[in-house]
């Protein structure tokens, strides 16, 4: 192996990145609401004071299915398992551009980009005490994809994984994957004490589907090399983390982490109004609002990756809403500054469907220059609908980020109803409508998507002939050109040829596809006013290794 290996070196491409360790810490002070705890001990006649335990309690309302590295995939759930376990690379803070090192601490890729080798650092430690190998990673890893669960996709592109030594782990590509590095983030690629895991039941082989049943004991349990291990979880209530006493990265500012289920956003914004909770996530527009001036709290605004968009129908099956004529007149009919008042502060109109903020995006449009009602007629007559047409939108009755989305609706039926189409609206439960979101039997529907992972890559499922795309009927010959350029986007490695790819691909839909974009949605959030380092992450929703006091 040691000989293939340093074949395999001399045919890398020098592009060597030497990191450092993973785990800022920010701020010296104590938490709102840490307690000081105080016990007497004999000692030689003398009191001994414990020192000051720093908490830091969270309020959200949760979306955990799992803790189990290789099953979980919901925001909270990540919230979680990202302070406990170590993924080779990084996002910093909030910016999904700044890809950085974790528990990795150089790598080298490939001219063909089909093959990564990563050093790990030696010395870290699981909670157990365990040691840190590239072993821990290659099982760990295979284990997640054998699961099959819901991050088990991330992989696909993966063709096998070796070891040479305790520190170095080489990944082998079925074909190049310009989002690969982005993927690794994930902590289904995080490095699992395999010793703790397979003693509870955890398994890593090709039927690891059935055979594993550590689900229940991570679920409660973790094992991981971060800076935090849980402690506790009570469902429907709170999950406890606790410091990772081995981690050997920078040490955290809090040494025990709360995370309160708070399903009602007033009762969030009493308790941190209360002193007895420092962040909570789930607050409204009104709410936030309404707290811009309160004494002692810092109202936050963030710009998130999340989009709704309108998806109309291809097929002839339901009628004028399928003409691409039509799809234009739509665009140019909308009132979009109206549109962006109904949601919070910073929401932004995306080009194509790529978020503004991840690499390859264009720069939000401005909203008073895209309506044009004398275009929106013209286009309408030239499809053959200068009288108009009836069509029905079908809306989930759900809210995102603070949007009621019927109100929404309501929105887009005012505005189309001055060039003439008659929009009547179907407002159905959330799990009805995606039924016929993904069958593809909507003639015009109100959607909301939030990205697999913070990469363009992700977007691709709107182009003709890919998942979303097909969603609406859009079949990849009904436009060959940009599901060429989707396949390009996929594979080109070279960043800046890769922007210029993704840049292309959002003024053409912007122009020729059968999605029509609403808003980039903006979100807010609370802190108490000493909380530094609460910066909000499409990636992590916020990374609590680098929350702390003042």
């Amino acid at each position: 192996m040691k000989k293939r290996l340093l074949k395999m070196l001399a045919a890398l491409m020098s592009v060597t990145m030497l990191l450092a360790g993973c785990g800022n810490s920010a701020g010296t002070g104590s938490g709102s609401n840490a307690g000081t705890a105080e016990s007497q001990e004999e000692s030689g006649g003398e009191n001994v004071q414990a020192e000051e335990t720093k908490r830091l309690v969270m309020a959200v309302d949760p979306d955990y299915e799992t803790f189990d590295p290789g099953r979980a995939y919901e925001v909270y759930a990540d919230l979680v398992l990202h302070s406990c376990y170590d993924t080779l690379l990084q996002f910093e803070g909030g910016d999904v551009q700044n890809l950085v090192p974790c528990a990795a601490e150089s790598y080298e890729v490939s001219e063909d980009k089909l093959t990564y080798i990563f050093q790990i650092k030696p010395g870290q430690k699981f909670s157990s005490g365990n040691e840190v190998t590239a072993e821990d990673f290659k099982w760990s890893i295979e284990r997640g994809i054998h699961l099959e669960g819901n991050p088990s996709f991330l992989a696909d592109s993966i063709n096998s994984i070796e070891t040479d030594g305790d520190y170095t782990l080489i990944f082998h590509m079925k074909q190049a994957d310009a989002s690969f590095l982005t993927k690794l983030t994930y902590c289904m690629f995080a490095a699992i004490d395999r010793k703790v895991a397979e003693e509870n039941g955890a398994s890593a082989g090709e039927d690891a589907a059935s055979a594993d049943t550590a689900k229940t004991w991570f679920d409660y349990n973790s094992a991981g090399s971060g800076p935090y291990k849980i402690s506790s979880y009570t469902p429907g209530s709170d999950v406890v983390m606790v410091r990772n006493e081995y981690y050997s990265g920078t040490a955290p500012y809090f040494d025990e982490i709360t995370i309160k289920t708070v399903t009602d956003t007033s009762s969030q914004v009493m308790t941190v109004q209360g002193g007895d909770i420092d962040i909570a996530v789930n607050v409204d527009v009104d709410q936030a609002a309404s707290l811009e001036n309160a004494e002692g709290i810092t109202v936050h605004h963030a710009q998130t990756a999340t989009f709704s968009y309108l998806l109309l129908n291809c097929s002839e099956e339901y009628g004028p809403i399928s003409n691409e004529k039509v799809h234009q007149a739509i665009r140019y009919a909308l009132d979009y500054e109206g549109i962006l008042s109904l949601s919070a502060e910073g929401t932004t109109v995306p080009v194509g469907p790529f978020p503004e903020g991840f690499p390859g995006s264009l720069a939000s449009a401005n909203p008073a220059e895209l309506r044009d009602l004398d275009k929106a007629k013209e286009l309408l007559a030239e499809a053959g609908y200068a009288d108009g047409f009836s069509v029905e939108l079908y809306i989930p009755t759900i809210n995102v980020l603070g949007v009621d989305f019927v109100t929404v609706g309501e929105k887009v039926q005012s505005d189309l109803k001055e060039i003439g189409i008659d929009v009547q609206i179907v407002a159905q439960d959330s799990a009805v409508a995606q039924e016929g979101y993904r069958t593809g039997t909507q003639s015009m529907g109100l959607r909301m998507w939030g990205p697999d992972y913070p990469d363009n890559g992700s977007q691709l499922a709107f182009l003709p002939g890919n998942v979303v795309g097909l969603r609406a009927n859009w079949a990849e010959e009904a436009n060959p050109e940009l599901a060429e350029l989707g396949r390009a986007a996929e594979t080109t490695v070279d960043l800046e040829q890769r922007n210029k790819i993704f840049n292309e691909i959002a003024e053409k839909m912007n122009e020729e596809s059968p999605f029509v974009m609403l808003m980039q949605h903006a979100t807010q959030y609370i802190t108490r006013s000493n909380i530094t380092g609460a910066d909000y992450s499409n990636r992590y929703l916020f990374d609590l290794r680098n929350i702390a006091a003042e």
